[in-house]
């Protein structure tokens, strides 16, 4: 399976509301997640936690999807722009749109960053 089918299914997963599923599958122990301007999170626990936090504070999932997604394969890179529509908990509707850039190691990602408005 290539990185770009591996990608492709991860948000597959995420978009139909299994974003933990698809976190637990495709990431590395040892993965480093960074949102750009912000402090790296490291560690498989430590993101799981975030994710965790994250889907706590939504109280609605309108929707979400890739426009765009990228692999290369020689340098074990994959990039996917993608939106999501969500209410939180204080009754605010956002539409998110954000690049992520993952680095794979083997079958799992080591190695993501997040580039939002």
């Amino acid at each position: 399976m290539t990185h770009l089918e591996k990608v492709t299914d991860l948000y597959a997963l995420i978009n139909s509301g299994k974003l933990m599923e698809g976190f637990e599958k495709y990431y590395h122990p040892n993965v480093v997640m960074q949102e750009i301007g912000e402090a790296a999170r490291e560690g498989k626990d430590a993101n799981r936690e975030y994710e965790l936090k994250f889907l706590g504070m939504l109280k609605a999932f309108h929707g979400a999807g890739v426009t765009a997604i990228a692999s290369n394969e020689a340098e074990n890179k994959t990039m996917v722009e993608s939106w999501m529509d969500a209410t939180f908990q204080n009754d605010s509707r956002v539409k998110m749109e954000q690049v992520a850039v993952q680095t794979w190691k083997g079958d799992h990602i080591i190695h993501e960053t997040f580039y939002h408005k």
